[in-house]
């Protein structure tokens, strides 16, 4: 049964994640230190390992190996924590679970406008709407709007839980590879343009003077320089 359904999940879930996920990536792999690091940081608790180590982006190699048959023991993820951890991979990197509602509704629409313009079109007929099967007709034509515009209504919520669910997540909007300094940069992070301005401006806070007030006493005042004359 298992060698059936693990192909077909992660079909579906090629199928419908926002991220390239590899075919029969698994969970066993060797990750570096900053990948490791890097999915640590990220504060989610349903954590579907090959999809984050998919969404950390760094280049990755596939060994290919032969799968042999267990030595001794059980396994312990029964079929119910099988079919949970699926749902929480597709959950987590997969928005279209909540757009399906608003496809839906959005269906459902546009055959209620259809089959109210072929309603609308057979009432001018006197012969049509003294027929039974018309007030059916109305009856299910209102039926079609009434969920396409339930469905539609709760897709443009599910896409505001989406966001709401990316906020949570907290995941991080780019990873960084490496960073290159510069010994004579205390932050290299700045552009030159930037690192000047930030000198120049840190230049009369240098300049300045501190010296005791005589009415004071000993307690200092900063005594700027004069501004030069236009």
């Amino acid at each position: 049964m298992k060698a059936v359904l693990y192909p077909a999940f992660y079909k579906l879930m090629g199928m419908l994640a926002d991220y390239p996920i590899p075919m029969n990536s698994g969970i066993f792999g060797l990750i570096d230190r900053k990948v490791a690091d890097q999915i640590d940081s990220m504060p989610e608790r349903n954590r579907y390992i090959p999809g984050l180590k998919t969404f950390v982006g760094l280049r990755t190699e596939t060994i290919y190996y032969d799968r042999l048959a267990r030595h001794a023991g059980e396994p312990k993820y029964t079929w119910k924590k099988l079919f949970r951890y699926a749902f929480d991979a597709i959950y987590s990197f997969s928005y279209k679970p909540l757009r399906l509602a608003l496809v839906s509704g959005i269906a459902l629409l546009l055959a209620a406008a259809g089959g109210g313009s072929a309603i609308v079109g057979a009432s001018f007929s006197a012969g049509v709407r003294s027929q039974l099967w018309f007030s059916y007709a109305l009856a299910i034509e209102a039926f079609l709007f009434i969920s396409g515009l339930q469905l539609t209504c709760m897709g443009f919520m599910g896409e505001y839980i989406g966001r709401i669910y990316d906020e949570v997540r907290q995941r991080p909007l780019f990873v960084v590879n490496n960073v290159h300094r510069v010994p004579a940069a205390t932050k290299p992070y700045l552009v030159p343009e930037f690192a000047s301005a930030q000198t120049a401006e840190a230049a009369p806070a240098a300049s300045q003077l501190v010296a005791a007030d005589p009415v004071n006493g000993s307690k200092p005042v900063v005594v700027m320089p004069a501004p030069a004359a236009a």
